[in-house]
C-alpha cells in the first residue's frame, strides 16, 4: 500500500512543472501586454496633439486634425514595392475605439512639396492616412494648422444657393409655378360598374337612443 502511495506522489511531479510551466507562460503575456501598452501610452502622449477651434452653424467646436502615426494601406504598399516589414511593436486603434489590424513597419525617407522628411509608416488594415509624426516635418504645412484661425462653416451659404436656384427655375418656368390647373382645364372622372355586379343591402348606421341617468 505504501509503494502505492509513493507511486501516486510521483506521478504529480510532471503535472506540477506543467502547472508551473503555465503560469510563467500567462505571466509573460500579461508582461508583454503591458509593455506593449506602455509604448503605445509613451508614443501618443510623445507627439503634441493639433486641434482647431471650428464654428459650425455659430458653435464652436474643437476637432483634431491628424493622426498620431502616419498608416499605409496594404494597396499602397505593395504599389511601392512591397517593403520589408519589422514588427509593429504597438497596437493603434481607430477613432472609435476600435482595433486597427497592422502588418508591420518601416522606416524609409519621404518627399512632399520638395521638404524632405525621414518617418516610420504602418502598414494597416485602413486608408493610407498622414500622421502627425510626418506633419511636423513639414514646416508650412504644420504651420498652417498650428497658427492661430478659426475656420466657420454655415448652413446659410446652402439656403442662399437653393433661393437662387428656385428664382432661375420660376423665371424660366414661369407657367409651371402659376396657381390652378394650368392645361389640365378638362378633367373627367367616372365609376364603372363590372357586368356581374350585384346590389348590396346596407343597414343604416345605428344611432344610441337619449338615455337618463337614475339616482
Amino acid at each position: 500500500m505504501s509503494r502505492l502511495r509513493g507511486f501516486r506522489s510521483q506521478t504529480r511531479i510532471p503535472q506540477e512543472l506543467q502547472d508551473e510551466e503555465e503560469a510563467e507562460a500567462e505571466t509573460e503575456a500579461e508582461n508583454s501586454k503591458q509593455r506593449r501598452h506602455r509604448l503605445t501610452q509613451f508614443h501618443a502622449d510623445s507627439i503634441s496633439r493639433i486641434y482647431r477651434p471650428v464654428q459650425i452653424n455659430g458653435k464652436t467646436m474643437r476637432l483634431d486634425t491628424g493622426a498620431d502615426v502616419t498608416l499605409l494601406s496594404h494597396a499602397d504598399w505593395i504599389v511601392i514595392g512591397r517593403l520589408t516589414l519589422q514588427s509593429p511593436q504597438i497596437t493603434l486603434r481607430s477613432a472609435n475605439n476600435m482595433p486597427i489590424s497592422v502588418r508591420g513597419r518601416y522606416d524609409c525617407s519621404f518627399l512632399t512639396d520638395g521638404q524632405n522628411g525621414r518617418g516610420t509608416c504602418y502598414v494597416a488594415g485602413t486608408p493610407s492616412l498622414l500622421g502627425l509624426d510626418w506633419i511636423f516635418q513639414h514646416e508650412p504645412l504644420s504651420r498652417r494648422l498650428t497658427e492661430d484661425s478659426i475656420c466657420n462653416v454655415s448652413s446659410s451659404t446652402l439656403s442662399t444657393l437653393n433661393s437662387s436656384l428656385t428664382a432661375q427655375l420660376k423665371k424660366k418656368f414661369a407657367t409651371v409655378f402659376t396657381s390652378g390647373l394650368g392645361h389640365c382645364t378638362k378633367p373627367e372622372a367616372g365609376l364603372v360598374l363590372k357586368p356581374d355586379a350585384k346590389p348590396v343591402f346596407q343597414d343604416a348606421r345605428p344611432v344610441p337612443c337619449c338615455s337618463e341617468d337614475f339616482d
